[in-house]
């Protein structure tokens, strides 16, 4: 209110003419605190607009205890599934539709020179404008991401490597947004194993990071595995092509191969990415066990063992703002049985550091 009656003042006494637009958010405010507000303002003779949002009922649904941390989690698979519709578009552009143009060159020869432009501006395009804003995008939910296991894992925040937490209203927006597109909100749930509740937070801590690389590499190896059957299939259908219509070397080069080379540089590099990840992913997952061990062994203090943990986190902060991403159908399609191995195999090892 102190900042609309500055800007009121403003208005009155500068030079430049200019307009103002009182507006307030309405999360789910009690009715008295809402005619407060009202109040307020109409004492202050500001012209407020209010607006409802419905973030505190969407919170209070789902997260009681923590809903700032709740709604980082909701607000980074909001961006996540932004960076996915710009990875689906660049999948769009370079599969199906360069697939059905090489088509339509084979049977119009005239067509020809048009399908090869198409497809070296969507190689260009893909390369120098949809892939900056995929990254963009793939390092705002890291963020938040790091700022919901820094809450649950009770790790320092990373100033040395984000100076600037995410801001909370961006997260509560999102938040709303997501609680609207997404209404069944269960996935949200029990992130980590519910297993390692039982063991105290300087082994948990480390297990928990433990399973996060190792659920992120084993969805990653499977979906490389996809792409290189896929791979596979859309080289057969180029050969079948060129020999079905007899074409000459320059015709199949032109006429088929040009064409068709952003899908084939897409699915190259999406499945080089996807592997490489993957077996990065692996060999952290070895150096987690490692630190569990010499936790078991040394059992370093909890200043030393939080250390250790923070600066693990920070590598994975890296592989998640850096990482290629994986489709949300591909993800829910594997969600169950990634899940279930994962709860197997934390439980097991929850048993494996209580006895040692």
């Amino acid at each position: 209110m102190t900042m609309a009656k500055l800007f009121q003042e403003l208005q009155k006494h500068w030079k430049v003419n200019f307009g103002l637009e009182f507006i307030a958010m309405d999360p789910g405010y009690h009715e008295d605190i809402k005619k407060l507000l009202v109040s307020n303002c109409e004492y202050l003779n500001i012209p407020v607009h209010i607006f409802e949002s419905g973030i505190f009922n969407v919170v209070d649904n789902i997260a009681k205890d923590y809903p700032c941390y709740m709604c980082a989690k909701m607000r980074r698979g909001a961006l996540y599934s932004k960076a996915k519709v710009i990875h689906g578009i660049e999948i769009v552009l370079a599969v199906p539709v360069v697939i059905i143009l090489s088509l339509i060159s084979v049977v119009s020869p005239n067509f020809l020179p048009w399908v090869a432009l198409y497809g070296l501006v969507i190689t260009i395009i893909d390369y120098s404008f949809l892939e900056q804003l995929q990254n963009n995008l793939k390092k705002k939910a890291a963020q938040i991401q790091e700022l919901f296991d820094c809450k649950v894992l009770e790790l320092d925040w990373p100033t040395w490597k984000i100076p600037h937490r995410p801001d909370p209203e961006e997260i509560f927006s999102e938040c709303v947004n997501y609680g609207k597109k997404h209404p069944n909100l269960e996935p949200l749930y029990d992130w980590y194993p519910i297993a390692v509740g039982k063991l105290p937070l300087v082994k948990a801590r480390f297990l928990c990071q433990r399973t996060n690389v190792w659920y992120d590499s084993s969805l990653r190896h499977r979906y490389a595995s996809a792409i290189a059957i896929l791979l596979g299939i859309y080289c057969i259908i180029i050969f079948i092509i060129g020999l079905s219509q007899g074409l000459t070397l320059e015709r199949v080069i032109l006429g088929v191969i040009t064409p068709l080379s952003p899908a084939l540089y897409w699915g190259i590099r999406e499945y080089r990415s996807q592997i490489t990840v993957a077996h990065d992913l692996d060999r952290l997952k070895e150096y987690s066990e490692d630190l569990l061990d010499e936790i078991v062994k040394e059992n370093p203090s909890p200043q030393i063992a939080a250390t250790k943990s923070r600066f693990f986190q920070d590598e994975i902060f890296e592989h998640r703002k850096n990482n290629p991403l994986v489709f949300d159908k591909i993800y829910h399609s594997l969600r169950d049985k990634q899940e279930s191995w994962m709860n197997k195999g934390a439980e097991d090892l929850v048993e494996e550091l209580i006895n040692s």
